[in-house]
């Protein structure tokens, strides 16, 4: 039988392979050059499948995890999922930590491909009886589920916390995905690539290879206008966190991942997550199958291409509509 390291290391491979599609037409735009990275046809559904493999590799290098042991991670967007697939293909137990106002979906293919699920106070407004009683922000939405997560790694045996917000490997994932975006346009580079930000990793990952590479693109951070904690640590503004539903954005504050590394994006735009939806359920008329944030991404991709038709952009499609027909997808 493989070891450990052999298997996450094949689990790895599998899930690095770029799928570039011209995507013009189903996002209205046919004579444009606008390509998504269909992420959602990976094996556990996103783009954080890079990430969750590479963070694992590194732990499994180091001697922090070994066989019979179990993964533990918060998450309010698709890591949870791509843990559980992972632990799953490979022998080892997943433990996830979400709030519990995340999609029902989430919840389900979590339980389903075997991983333990716990649901802390979910994203809302605290209530004065709350505040009365002693309940902080600190304890829902993401910050809850952060410290729940690493009180079982501290009081729990064999028990080994990814932190996904600050873990190095994160944004380490995605060099090769940037690798390959580039290659595949060989001498024509792309003017922009846009994708998500939660953790900021995905766009400075992508960011670290665009300068390395000396490439003229541009790296486009999306953040949701309700919660910008990116756009806010970007352009040194102040903001506000009020809940909303473009999961996997908008944590309530910016990671230290985006602290070390927002010199590295370019721009960061705002939208509003109601708007996001409205273009998962356009372009799903025409074939293409999203989740919100690549709805988002979307969006931000019509502007640019407004002021600059010539653009060649290329979008990150994080996820797909699978996940949210419970919140109206």
């Amino acid at each position: 039988m493989n070891t450990l390291l052999e298997r996450v290391q094949k689990y790895k491979a599998s899930v690095d392979r770029a799928r570039i599609e011209h995507i013009g037409g189903a996002i209205g735009i046919p004579h444009a050059e606008v390509y998504g990275v269909m992420e959602h046809k990976s094996r556990g559904g996103s783009h954080k499948d890079r990430a969750v493999a590479q963070m694992t590799l590194a732990k499994i290098a180091a001697g922090e995890l070994t066989e019979g042991d179990t993964v533990v991670d918060y998450t309010t967007g698709s890591a949870g999922n791509s843990i559980a697939v992972l632990c799953r293909e490979v022998g080892l137990r997943a433990k996830i930590i979400m709030p519990s106002n995340i999609t029902e979906e989430r919840e389900q293919m979590i339980r389903a491909a075997g991983a333990d699920l716990i649901l802390t106070p979910g994203d809302h407004i605290l209530t004065p009886q709350e505040i009365a009683a002693g309940i902080s922000e600190h304890q829902i939405w993401v910050r809850g589920a952060v410290a729940r997560a690493r009180q079982i790694c501290t009081e729990e045996e064999r028990h080994v916390l990814l932190n996904q917000s600050d873990n190095p490997n994160n944004p380490r994932a995605f060099h090769p995905l940037a690798m390959q975006i580039l290659d595949y346009f060989k001498d024509l580079s792309p003017t922009h690539i846009i994708t998500a930000s939660g953790t900021s990793a995905t766009a400075i990952g992508i960011a670290e290879v665009v300068r390395a590479r000396l490439a003229p693109t541009q790296v486009v951070a999306v953040d949701c206008q309700k919660s910008a904690s990116t756009w806010a640590l970007k352009y040194a503004r102040d903001f506000t966190h009020t809940p909303h539903k473009l999961f996997g954005t908008g944590p309530g504050a910016a990671s230290p991942i985006a602290r070390s590394g927002i010199e590295l994006i370019d721009e960061v735009h705002c939208v509003n997550d109601e708007a996001a939806y409205d273009v998962c359920r356009e372009v799903k008329k025409r074939g293409l199958s999203i989740g919100p944030t690549t709805g988002a991404n979307i969006l931000v991709a019509r502007t640019i291409l407004q002021d600059e038709i010539s653009s060649r952009v290329v979008i990150i499609c994080h996820d797909s509509a699978d996940r949210y027909r419970s919140v109206g997808l």
